[in-house]
């Protein structure tokens, strides 16, 4: 008869109730060519008797009480009534009777469980199972309710490696250390749909919920999981002392239940790499929701990778802070931060941050950054992204760029559109009309809807500011930087930007002691004043279209003696030398989209300028036309 068991200390499971098969008859085990059938009452006397390389037939249903060494080549499998063939019935089980772990493989040996289980087992490292030495292979197979410091349910050691395969589940196991689900010092492999978790009761861990790496290596395949479980940092995933993660496909976290609590993947002076898959709906109220690269970490997101609808309360889709290096070229969308960084948040960082291809959409920060809060790398460069309706409380929907490392120095930002189609934007097919490889888009705040900068040192290059929404500075807010001293620079060239909102205020907005220059700027139907110097900030506009149904505010004079430069909503400001005034830029429409100019439709724009940029926002060159001169605003007429 099963019996029924209540898991004693298990945090989890104080009320779940879990029914076991009955412990071994008198003969239970045989192995595969021997004659001689349920043959053996023990798996030790089994395995004694096997020669290397034995399959061994556990008759289905049956428990077996034993404290298991195996030390030589062996596979274990589910069998018939008489333990002469494979069977699809209830799995067979090795049962720690919660006072001793069930399995260990020592001796370099090679061991597969097949529809085996592990139960119940308590010990220092690996509750159900330890690899000392040799690999251990779980297919189709069960690990549960095990209790240990590190390895709940399964510890590898330095000289081990496991596979979990096929429908395997590493569930409800616990430690008091690191590694709730595994423990990994040597290699694991994570295939197929096999889970560490799952949606009712995962596994718990005080670091590494799921799975912690500690100077080891693992690596995840498409369609395996790492669900519903819980530990901090790392609910899902903890990788330390220079580990290895590497992440191919398969989902870290999931709606409902299969959330883990605490970060899904969290790296501190080791490597994570993601190539494919999700890490989605995790919750940390510590740090970052979704990853989180700290403590001299590297982490790189790159490919088909998701993530999305994390909470944290830095960072919500990802943290990294005092890493060495990082670099994102997936997607991060729906994630949502209690401070700042809705999708990504990134302070003190040793080496360079690289966002290359990316969607950083639909992230929500309580605080300042709303797709993204940058500050404290030595660089970063965001090329070819789209940073798209975000929202952030404070300051930057888009990007709030703090550019000051520790020590006063300041951090060199650029971000632009791919300058080659190898960077992974082709305005040539891929993008739609009005669509643009390198975007701030729909973003909103209180201050600085699109973009909100500090002790920066940025430039902006081939990208479009569109229907971005703040109380001031709608697309851009360059604030006063005096009180501390330090500069606050940002340099704008092929740069669009239109239908952006601040009915009661500005749509850029360049404080006292803070500079905006601008080269090829086309600015246009924007709700608000579109620009506003006040009366110490510094800059200009060159070769540049302001085409606006409100005027500008320029309190300083001279801000735009703007060479080659045409508008008509600058207060004040007449026709001189270089500058047109009131005359319409004659805007077209072409296949790539509004604003554009004609070589034949547009004269009051093009060929206007004697010098320029060596292309346009599309990627088109300049100059196009046989006068070799260059045209206003962002676009070439080609």
């Amino acid at each position: 008869m099963p019996r029924a068991y209540v898991h004693p200390t298990h945090p989890l499971l104080a009320l779940a109730v879990v029914s076991l098969p009955g412990a071994a008859l008198a003969q239970d085990v045989g192995i595969a060519g021997a004659g001689l059938g349920c043959n053996f009452a023990t798996l030790a006397s089994a395995v004694a008797a096997a020669a290397p390389g034995s399959t061994l037939y556990l008759r289905s249903g049956v428990g077996f009480n034993e404290a298991l060494v195996i030390d030589k080549d062996l596979t274990l499998v589910a069998g018939n009534s008489t333990c002469n063939a494979a069977s699809s019935g209830t799995h067979p089980f090795i049962d720690g009777l919660t006072i001793r772990r069930p399995l260990e493989v020592t001796n370099g040996a090679d061991v597969v469980l097949d529809r085996v289980d592990l139960a119940r087992g308590a010990a220092t490292e690996g509750g159900n199972a330890r690899v000392t030495s040799g690999s251990l292979t779980l297919r189709d197979s069960a690990v549960y309710l095990g209790v240990a410091t590190d390895g709940g349910g399964v510890y590898v050691d330095v000289a081990g490696s496991a596979r979990l395969e096929g429908a395997t589940s590493v569930t409800w196991n616990v430690a008091s250390g690191y590694g709730g689900g595994v423990y990994v010092a040597g290699d694991l492999d994570l295939l197929d749909s096999a889970t560490i978790g799952d949606a009712l009761f995962g596994n718990a861990g005080g670091g590494g919920g799921g799975l912690a790496i500690f100077g080891g290596t693992a690596t995840m395949q498409p369609g395996a999981a790492i669900v519903g479980n819980s530990g901090e940092p790392g609910g899902g995933v903890l990788v330390e002392d220079l580990g290895e993660f590497l992440m191919l496909g398969g989902r870290i976290g999931g709606p409902g239940g299969e959330s883990n609590s605490g970060c899904g993947v969290g790296a501190a002076n080791a490597d994570f790499v993601m190539l494919g898959g999700e890490i989605a709906y995790n919750v940390s109220t510590e740090s970052g929701g979704g990853v989180v690269i700290f403590l001299h970490g590297t982490g790189a997101v790159l490919g088909s990778s998701w993530i999305h609808h994390n909470t944290g309360v830095w960072g919500g889709g990802i943290n990294v802070h005092e890493a060495e290096s990082f670099v994102l070229e997936g997607d991060v969308t729906d994630n949502t931060s209690s401070g700042s960084g809705g999708g990504l948040a990134v302070s003190h960082v040793d080496g360079r941050v690289d966002i290359h291809g990316a969607n950083i959409l639909r992230n929500t920060a309580s605080g300042d950054g709303g797709g993204a809060y940058l500050t404290g790398a030595s660089e970063i460069s965001i090329v070819g992204t789209w940073i798209n309706e975000n929202v952030a409380g404070e300051a930057g929907g888009g990007i709030y760029f703090g550019g000051l490392l520790l020590g006063g120095a300041l951090i060199d930002l650029r971000m632009s559109g791919p300058q080659t189609v190898q960077e992974g934007c082709d305005y040539r097919g891929a993008v739609a009309q009005d669509r643009y490889c390198s975007e701030l888009r729909g973003n909103e705040a209180t201050i600085g809807g699109g973009w909100y900068s500090l002790f920066s040192d940025a430039s902006i290059e081939e990208t479009a500011f569109i229907g971005n929404r703040a109380d001031q500075g709608a697309a851009v807010m360059l604030p006063d930087p005096t009180a501390w001293g330090l500069p606050n620079a940002l340099d704008l060239k092929n740069v669009l930007l239109a239908r952006n909102e601040s009915p009661e205020a500005d749509v850029v907005r360049v404080e006292d002691g803070a500079e905006l220059t601008a080269a090829h700027l086309t600015m246009t139907r924007d709700v608000g004043t579109p620009l506003h110097y006040l009366a110490s900030a510094l800059g200009g506009v060159r070769r540049s279209i302001i085409w606006e149904d409100l005027p500008s505010v320029v309190d300083a004079p001279l801000v735009l003696p703007a060479a080659c430069t045409s508008f008509n909503a600058v207060s004040g400001a007449t026709s001189g030398v270089n500058r047109a005034f009131g005359v319409d830029p004659q805007f077209v429409v072409t296949p790539r989209g509004h604003y554009r100019l004609d070589a034949v439709a547009s004269p009051n724009s093009v060929d206007r300028c004697s010098a320029g940029a060596s292309s346009d926002l599309d990627s088109d060159p300049r100059p196009a036309g046989p006068a070799l001169r260059w045209d206003r605003g962002a676009f070439e007429a080609q």
